[in-house]
């Protein structure tokens, strides 16, 4: 090594090395202030460290984005491939009781990558979207759904809509269900000595999101054969349990094959299940105090289940209606109907801050098929007061129409009422019951006003979040809340 090597800086070579400090540390300091924020592991442990991404939640977001998709049995949702890779868009956060809902950003604070999200021929792919954290997020977490090139007929029969035709008789699936195929909710077609042979169609709904109206039938989307409970093919005539076979057609939309359950009987059932065009139950109810007058329901399951508001006593009729889809059923001809008695039963109701619970009275009635219908049809009419959404309707407050509080959340906007000049709440004008006429004074009375904790108040503060209390009198039971906030200006909802 030299001797310059060897010796000391001197006062030139300090101030080299105290120049050489000085621009590191300018540096650092810098650095440090352009440096990104570092979140903490969580919002409370303070621990300095970045926020794993597989804490968030993360979802596929609600809008179709331009693909076709199903909502699958297995809970994710199938996309069908039409020659571009399927990406659809992820809602990734994270929801803290205190703070709310917090929306990360792709790009800024995660990334996504899709793998195997081009389908396979032949059958479906798992397509993964793979999210990872960057930023103030790192690791990594994964979204699932299903790509297919080709719907599989199975699937279809629950996806789209089946239809299934025969003697003026239609039999619609309904929409989504994937009960369709199961011998429990087989529909029913009348004997008639001759062979019963339906009809079955499919139907891409233009409803859906990405769908184009679109119908598949025999023989260009699928082949079809009627087979008996053994498999064999046959031509069904006589009362029992059949099939019908379809198989997807050479260059259709479809591959595989589903065997579509049927029965020729010789009554109709009054709970036929799972299908549109079977029975369906209507009820209307008379006497004074009443505001729902016609409810419907379908015999799915032989339960049908009704929502009555207003009062209800003794003098009350309940009068039910009864139509198999092609004929309007005639009572005491084509069934019978028995009260069961009835009783109270609890609901639970949002009062803005808590859950209460209110006992709820029903009444419960048998209808049973004579002649030639068969079954057994178990009907509850619940009995709600008169301070329900549907029993009140909407009201008005200073002039602007405003949805009141149903039992379980609050409106998106609420109407405003104003102070005088000593901050005391001036009452506001009320007009209610939008659709039933309702009258203050006659059917319902302004109580005052609550803050949300349930305690009636007279000043308040511009801002301030608070209810409108309303009570039902004369025909009308119950109370009703409307939200309000304290503003100046003109009422608006």
């Amino acid at each position: 090594m030299s001797a310059e090597c060897r010796e000391g800086l001197g006062v030139s070579g300090l101030r080299n090395y105290y120049s050489w400090a000085i621009a590191i540390m300018l540096l650092f300091a810098i650095a440090c202030i352009a440096a990104p924020r570092v979140a903490l592991a969580d919002e409370t442990d303070g621990s300095g460290q970045k926020i794993p991404i597989e804490h968030a939640y993360a979802y596929i977001d609600g809008q179709d984005n331009g693909y076709e998709r199903f909502w699958m049995d297995d809970g994710q949702y199938l996309y069908l491939y039409r020659g571009k890779p399927v990406c659809p868009k992820l809602s990734v956060g994270y929801y803290h009781y205190q703070t709310g809902d917090q929306r990360l950003v792709e790009g800024v604070d995660y990334t996504v990558e899709y793998v195997d999200n081009i389908g396979i021929d032949g059958g479906y792919s798992d397509a993964r979207a793979i999210v990872t954290g960057i930023g103030d997020y790192t690791g990594t977490t994964e979204v699932h759904f299903t790509v297919a090139r080709k719907l599989k007929l199975v699937d279809a029969c629950g996806v789209l809509n089946l239809s299934l035709t025969w003697n003026r008789s239609t039999r619609s699936a309904m929409y989504g269900s994937s009960r369709v195929l199961d011998v429990a909710s087989a529909p029913e077609f009348l004997y008639s000595g001759k062979p019963v042979m339906p009809v079955a169609s499919l139907q891409k709904s233009s409803y859906y999101n990405g769908y184009e109206a679109q119908f598949y039938k025999a023989p260009a989307d699928f082949s079809v054969t009627y087979t008996d409970q053994g498999g064999r093919e046959c031509s069904p005539v006589e009362p029992g349990l059949y099939f019908i076979h379809i198989s997807a057609a050479a260059g259709s939309d479809f591959i595989g094959s589903a065997d579509i359950p049927f029965r020729i009987v010789e009554k109709r059932s009054l709970n036929d299940s799972a299908w549109t065009g079977g029975p369906d139950l209507s009820l209307t109810v008379t006497g004074d105090g009443v505001i729902t007058t016609t409810s419907h329901s379908s015999t799915s399951d032989g339960n049908a289940q009704f929502d009555i508001y207003g009062l209800v006593d003794e003098a009350t009729s309940f009068i039910f209606s009864l139509t198999d889809g092609m004929n309007n059923l005639i009572e005491g001809l084509d069934y019978i109907v028995k009260a069961a008695g009835g009783g109270f039963t609890d609901e639970y109701v949002w009062n803005g801050t808590y859950s209460t619970v209110y006992k709820r009275a029903y009444k419960s009635f048998v209808i049973t098929g004579m002649g030639d219908y068969a079954g057994t049809v178990y009907a509850k009419a619940s009995i709600k007061d008169a301070s329900s959404f549907y029993g009140f309707g909407m009201f008005s407050v200073n002039g602007s129409m405003c949805y009141s509080e149903t039992t379980n959340q609050r409106p998106a906007e609420e109407p405003k009422v104003y102070l005088d000049k000593d901050d005391m709440l001036m009452d506001p004008a009320i007009n209610g019951g939008y659709g039933n006429g309702l009258i203050e004074g006659v059917d319902y009375r302004f109580v005052g006003f609550t803050d949300r904790e349930g305690n009636f108040v007279k000043t308040a503060k511009n801002g301030q979040d608070l209810r409108i209390v309303i009570d039902g009198i004369g025909n009308y039971s119950g109370r009703r809340f409307i939200g309000i906030v304290i503003a100046s200006g003109d009422s608006q909802c």
